[in-house]
């Protein structure tokens, strides 16, 4: 709708960005009153397309699940679509798809996401499972349509015509657990925080001892992926698949020092992350708002280092910047920063036994903001918080055998 004053109630966008928005209305059982109504859109046009100089309105899809949780599909053309969760955080070309799941009160979005490539998208249908998976389908123009390993198409059949597509998009929008077992170089992903087979296993790299693994979304399409780092040559291997093959990019940034752990994120904002290091002598943090050889974009020291510190990084307070923390394995306590600055850390806490874990940082529920973890190596158990506070977890699972390296991240489920 064009519409400036279309009737809204209980709305989580209360209010027109621009040009054609989409909506989403639940009428009560007698279809006399409106249960939520809400405006979803940025400041471009949703559902509105042209065919021969005709403008044509189209609504997408609409599903709702057995807890009245309501999943919408359309397409738009605005590059600041109201994202939450997403997996493809930034539009990719003229118009994309849009998934999004609604709560059941219709008061908030549990998540939002554009789905296409470089040309354009439209969503058409979408359904929901009884776990909470949504299947959308529609077609596309785009020759980079997001696709996962396996599938019956992975690519285009003929640039010059459309193709249709079906996403499954998970039921978790958060991130969620995977391993890789060093000597081999064999990465396991999952797609649910619990116990249960991978979603994808791959060989990325030759094992090597000093290859340390890291992950991270390098290409800004949403699915976070396999990377290396060599602590001997200071070398970097990040690939954009999570599938067999070689590096997408390979550069150095440092030198070659077994004092140097790798760090992550997405430092400026911008939906790409990148890479740093930190010096566990020093305490000192280097971050590049790039992939590539050069100077550190930012330097900064927090805490005074030393061997039972380590670095972890995540957007704590939902603002879209990842930035630097620090956990004590003496004493068992996180220490987050709000800026990549030094100073007083702004949260601080101890959560679990002080020893023998490794700190995890994620989103795990899909609200927007990283929360901690710890990982046991004994055991293979996962204990994941939904706040940056100490307390009991609020999911425990094992996932994985012992004697891996476990990693996190949102891989496309």
């Amino acid at each position: 709708t064009p519409s400036t004053n279309f009737p809204v109630q209980s709305a989580f966008q209360p209010s027109n960005a621009g040009g054609f928005d989409a909506y989403v209305t639940k009428l009560n059982a007698s279809g006399n009153a409106l249960v939520y109504s809400s405006y979803l859109g940025g400041s471009g046009n949703e559902g509105l397309t042209s065919n021969n100089g005709t403008e044509l309105q189209i609504a997408g899809g609409i599903a709702v699940d057995a807890t009245g949780n309501a999943y919408l599909t359309g397409f738009t053309d605005s590059t600041d679509f109201p994202v939450v969760a997403a997996w493809q955080p930034h539009v990719a070309g003229g118009f994309d798809a849009f998934v999004a799941k609604i709560n059941t009160t219709g008061s908030a979005k549990l998540y939002a996401s554009y789905l296409g490539g470089a040309l354009e998208e439209r969503g058409l249908g979408i359904a929901a499972d009884a776990s909470g998976n949504a299947y959308v389908t529609g077609f596309t123009y785009s020759q980079n349509f997001p696709t996962t390993a396996g599938t019956a198409q992975p690519t285009t059949t003929d640039s010059l015509l459309t193709n249709g597509f079906v996403t499954k998009i998970g039921s978790s929008p958060g991130d969620t657990a995977g391993v890789y077992v060093p000597g081999t170089g064999v990465w396991f992903l999952s797609t649910a925080n619990a116990p249960g087979p991978a979603a994808a296993a791959f060989s990325f790299g030759s094992g090597s001892p000093t290859f340390v693994p890291i992950v991270g979304d390098w290409d800004g399409n949403g699915t976070v992926t396999a990377g290396l780092y060599d602590s001997s040559a200071g070398a970097f291997f990040l690939t954009n698949r999570n599938q067999p093959g070689g590096a997408d990019l390979v550069f150095s940034f440092g030198a070659g020092d077994p004092d140097f752990v790798p760090v992550v994120g997405d430092w400026g904002g911008e939906g790409v992350y990148t890479i740093g290091i930190y010096g566990r002598s020093t305490g000192v943090f280097f971050l590049r708002n790039s992939n590539s050889p050069g100077v550190a974009d930012i330097v900064v020291q927090f805490g005074s280092g030393g061997a039972g510190v380590l670095p972890l990084t995540g957007d704590w307070n939902a603002d879209g910047v990842d930035t630097i923390g620090i956990y004590s394995s003496t004493t068992g306590a996180f220490f987050l920063k709000n800026s990549n600055t030094g100073g007083a850390a702004d949260v601080v806490f101890a959560y679990g036994p002080a020893g023998g874990v490794t700190p995890l940082a994620g989103d795990w529920n899909g609200d927007g903001t990283d929360t901690i973890g710890i990982y046991s190596p004994a055991t293979g158990a996962w204990f994941l918080k939904n706040s940056n506070a100490g307390g009991a977890a609020d999911l425990v699972f094992t996932y994985g055998p012992t004697g891996v390296v476990p990693i996190t991240g949102h891989w496309g489920g």
